[in-house]
């Protein structure tokens, strides 16, 4: 597994956060942010 795919997640995360929808994007950005940590977690 490499770690390329989740830093271009991460980074279109916090692009879309950069965007400026408010505070509920930022809040699904991190909920996003975890689910993602959480796969890459169980993948290894």
């Amino acid at each position: 597994m490499t770690k390329i795919p989740i830093c271009k997640s991460v980074i279109s995360i916090f692009e879309r956060k950069e965007n400026g929808l408010g505070k509920e994007s930022m809040r699904s950005s991190y909920s996003e942010f975890a689910k993602l940590i959480l796969d890459f977690r169980g993948k290894n």
